[in-house]
């Protein structure tokens, strides 16, 4: 019984995912920061695409207090993750063209420091609602290529740490301003284009 269920559901998948299109990109410009994200779109229909974006983030960095002080260096650690509902305006290929529509993010990053201060641990979380505006290309051979930019509100900004203890920086000033980009290069995959 378990198998025929296993079955099933892998030809219900198979069946899904060939008349489905999909578009993976990578981020280049994270990579210099040791940051990993990639997307992937999902087309619903010719006008309206969800995108997905994992991120997790490998990052360190060395800052100095004050000058002919020892270096302080920090090691961060991160993930998170950017949904965008995106809304095609007059596409040509199925989901290109100019990009409209909301997006939502988390993102989680751990930094532990070392040298002087060894030991001190902060961890940020936020979470964020904007909207997103961008354009897509798409090449006869299926690689695309997307700019955008979305503005929006963090609603939970944090930082905490064992020194500081827990800080809300939605508090404070106009710390509450969220902001997205995106400069992707990747291909298309799954049906012809039209």
């Amino acid at each position: 019984m378990k198998s025929k269920k296993c079955l099933t559901l892998i030809i219900v998948l198979k069946s899904l995912i060939g008349f489905a299109q999909f578009d993976v990109s990578i981020h280049p410009l994270p990579l210099i920061r040791s940051d990993i994200n990639i997307s992937l779109e999902y087309r619903a229909s010719d006008e309206i695409g969800i995108e997905l974006t994992p991120q997790l983030e490998f990052d360190g960095y060395n800052r100095y207090s004050a000058p002919g002080s020892n270096r302080i260096r920090f090691n961060s650690v991160g993930f998170g993750a950017r949904l965008i509902g995106k809304y095609y305006l007059m596409p040509a290929k199925g989901c290109n063209k100019w990009i409209i529509g909301p997006y939502l993010k988390f993102r989680q990053t751990t930094e532990k420091q070392e040298g002087i201060a060894s030991g001190t641990n902060f961890t940020g979380t936020r979470y964020a609602v904007g909207f997103y505006s961008g354009y897509k290309f798409v090449s006869r051979r299926k690689i695309i290529m997307e700019i955008g930019m979305g503005l929006g509100r963090a609603f939970i900004s944090e930082e905490d740490s064992i020194n500081y203890g827990a800080q809300n920086f939605i508090d404070i000033g106009n710390v509450n301003i969220d902001a997205t980009a995106n400069l992707t290069v990747g291909y298309r995959f799954g049906v012809k284009e039209n």
